[in-house]
């Protein structure tokens, strides 16, 4: 391994990728045709980096909720 260079073998490599950050992203897709066809609701919302997940047979319950460094909603055609 060079010095200063990046690139190793072994547990050198994995004691340098410890030391790494890892940005975590999610995108909501749009329907499939599959999807579309079963006419599936969006059980999905999103807020700046939070994503929360409801259950659409129970309106009621707590939905679940995770939060991303990045989200990206491209369910074209979604209207609430």
């Amino acid at each position: 391994k060079k010095q200063g260079s990046g690139v190793g073998t072994g547990s050198d490599l994995y004691a340098n990728m410890t030391a790494e950050s890892v940005c975590v992203g999610v995108r909501v897709r749009p329907f499939n045709d599959r999807e579309i066809g079963l006419k599936a609701q969006v059980c999905i919302d999103m807020d700046g980096p939070t994503t929360s997940i409801f259950k659409v047979e129970d309106p009621d319950a707590k939905p679940t909720t995770f939060t991303f460094d990045e989200s990206f909603w491209s369910h074209d055609g979604f209207e609430d």
